[in-house]
């Protein structure tokens, strides 16, 4: 981080918490203000402390903090603040992903931990290729990233796209899939196969078969979206893009967790899917397409959980 002071805001109606975030955080570096929600315009004082970076508690005095996570997301003097919500509840890491929030912070938490969840905030821009032939498409899409802090690139087709990974540290792709010259797919083959790249790539695409699906988690793709009209895509598909980013941009960073699953399915879409969001939460996992691989790999390795169709199998024999 540099040395410029950071304008902190705490919402957590709790002056237990409060107070020991404060003593934590270096006081030359981060300039403090505590808000509580009950106070009638408490959000309007948010938005006066011009704040980077804004602690939430998931259970405040008479609001939910969830939903204060998306009043922040849609404001324009603050969609671009670092938002680090705090909960005892394990459960909650995955709904604050969902409401945009950058870190989640477990209670109780120790100076180290909330120096692992600040520093990241405050490095260098995360550098995001968006990949499209549809200005229209990228128009659309490049200003919400944009809001939440990425320094986005463009490429109009894969063969622009390999040229801006081949001169510039990119940290994550994201990129259609039907595009002349060089199409997604072909673009995320090469950058797994030959160009040895493990960058996360995001397809973000309006073909929504089975067989595309496949294909592109074939080719090494971390995640799948499907696009529809620019409506839809202003509305729905860009809120889910915004928090399917943070999570491979998160597993990415994280060390992973320990647990070890077994996923057993014979459906391939399914296979992947399930493979893919697992792995994006920092799990460590195996595949199996039937029973008897799947037996194969019980007694050769250790796991912490297995699929319930291979539980049934299991009770049945």
């Amino acid at each position: 981080m540099d040395n410029h002071t950071i304008n902190a805001v705490l919402l957590t109606d709790s002056s237990t918490i409060d107070g020991l975030i404060t003593s934590l955080l270096d006081g030359h570096r981060f300039k403090i203000k505590a808000i509580n929600s009950v106070e009638a315009d408490y959000f309007q004082q948010i938005v006066d402390a011009k704040p980077e970076l804004i602690f939430i508690r998931a259970m405040l005095a008479n609001l939910d903090g969830l939903s204060v996570c998306d009043r922040i997301r849609s404001h324009p003097k603050l969609c671009q603040a670092r938002l680090i919500f705090i909960s005892s509840d394990t459960l909650n890491r995955e709904h604050a992903i969902d409401h945009r929030a950058n870190k989640f912070l477990q209670l109780p938490f120790s100076r180290q931990d909330l120096s692992q969840a600040i520093t990241p905030l405050f490095e260098q821009k995360t550098k995001l290729l968006l990949v499209d032939d549809s200005k229209t498409c990228r128009r659309l899409i490049k200003p919400s990233l944009e809001q939440e802090g990425y320094e986005v690139i463009e490429a109009g087709n894969g063969e622009q796209a390999l040229k801006i990974i081949r001169s510039t540290n990119i940290d994550i792709i994201v990129s259609d899939v039907e595009m002349p010259v060089l199409d997604g797919i072909t673009l995320c083959r090469i950058i797994r196969q030959q160009e040895k790249l493990s960058t996360p790539v995001l397809l973000l695409s309006s073909q929504q078969t089975d067989k595309a699906i496949i294909s592109g988690f074939n080719a090494g793709a971390d995640d799948y979206i499907i696009k529809s009209d620019h409506s839809a895509t202003r509305k729905i598909v860009v809120p889910e893009l915004l928090s399917r980013i943070e999570r491979l941009l998160n597993a990415q960073k994280s060390q992973g967790r320990p647990e070890r699953i077994l996923v057993v399915e014979d459906s391939a879409t399914m296979l992947h899917q399930l493979k893919n969001s697992l792995k994006i939460q920092g799990f460590q996992i195996d595949v199996a397409r039937d029973g008897l691989s799947a037996w194969e790999k019980l007694n050769a390795n250790q796991y912490d959980m297995v699929s319930p169709t291979m539980i049934c199998l299991m009770w049945m024999a």
